[in-house]
């Protein structure tokens, strides 16, 4: 993430997730950088969590990644 940060690939070292209620809705994803305003209900809080150093993610199940509104499939 820092290094992103870096190189302005990504404006702060944060990451949200969006979490879809709808089972028929393939529209959940992780968003680094930030986090998009509009899926967050208005009245709702955000809550936010400090991440331990050199804590890594393992997520075998991973099919693609998003990047503003360019995808990327994974093999």
């Amino acid at each position: 993430m820092d290094q992103l940060v870096q190189k302005n690939v990504i404006k702060d070292s944060t990451f949200s997730f969006y979490l879809s209620s709808d089972t028929s809705d393939a529209e959940s994803f992780i968003d680094l950088g930030g986090y998009v305003e509009d899926n967050i209900r208005k009245g709702d809080k955000i809550t936010w969590f400090t991440m331990m150093p050199n804590f890594y993610w393992v997520a075998a199940s991973v099919t693609g990644l998003k990047f503003d509104h360019s995808a990327y499939k994974l093999n």
